[in-house]
């Protein structure tokens, strides 16, 4: 009898970590990440390319968890770009500022064990703030362009990472990321093109449901 409930007690202790994924409730996450976006075509007053530089990228979330390993959530993200000049000709710089607001629909999949693989997609708003200077034609010479202006523009991402259960109700999500949006338009007369970042992620998930009600004694 002695023996029978003592690898009971123990088989209940390892199994208590691998039943998070089955919770239903809501959620909050944060998380860091780092990337850059690849090269963008400059047109207008200005032509050419400017490059792509890894910077810092943070997020906020927040969303539900259903029992059958479906999650959705809102985020709002910020991406610091430092781009350089245009043509990288010494001559200028430029960065922007992308804002993001994106609804995400992901899967987690359940491996009963502390760790969980996940997919993800989402869509969303961007704010793109540019600041970008240089010379027309990238001589000493030419005349001097300044633009520091906003645009909007429609984005996508696509996700995909391990989840690592640290705690009860506690995550560390490490995830890749591909994040895109359209081409914008600014004050005075400059387009860019098409921005694609690819970026690592890592962050923290919380579920906020309540824990599971304690079995009754043997």
């Amino acid at each position: 009898m002695k023996k029978r409930f003592f690898l009971a007690a123990i088989g209940a202790i390892f199994a208590a970590p691998f039943t998070a994924i089955a919770d239903e409730g809501w959620y909050v996450g944060g998380a860091l990440g780092l990337g850059g976006p690849s090269s963008m075509n400059v047109a207008g007053e200005l032509n050419g390319e400017i490059r792509d530089g890894g910077n810092v990228r943070e997020k906020l979330s927040l969303g539900y968890q259903w029992s059958g390993n479906w999650r959705m959530e809102g985020e709002f993200a910020h991406r610091f770009n430092d781009t350089g000049a245009v043509n990288n000709s010494g001559y200028g710089s430029s960065d922007i500022h992308a804002w993001s607001g994106m609804l995400n629909v992901i899967h987690d999949f359940d491996t009963g064990s502390l760790w969980s693989p996940y997919v993800g997609a989402g869509a969303g708003w961007i704010q793109s703030e540019v600041s970008i200077m240089g010379r027309e034609d990238m001589s000493a010479s030419s005349s001097y362009v300044v633009a520091h202006d906003g645009d909007n523009a429609l984005g996508y991402q696509l996700f995909g990472g391990v989840g690592w259960e640290l705690a009860r109700n506690l995550m560390l999500d490490t995830e890749l990321r591909y994040f895109s949006y359209g081409s914008t338009d600014y004050i005075p007369n400059l387009k860019i093109g098409r921005s694609e970042s690819r970026e690592a992620w890592i962050g923290l998930r919380y579920l906020l449901a309540a824990p599971p009600p304690s079995s009754p004694p043997p």
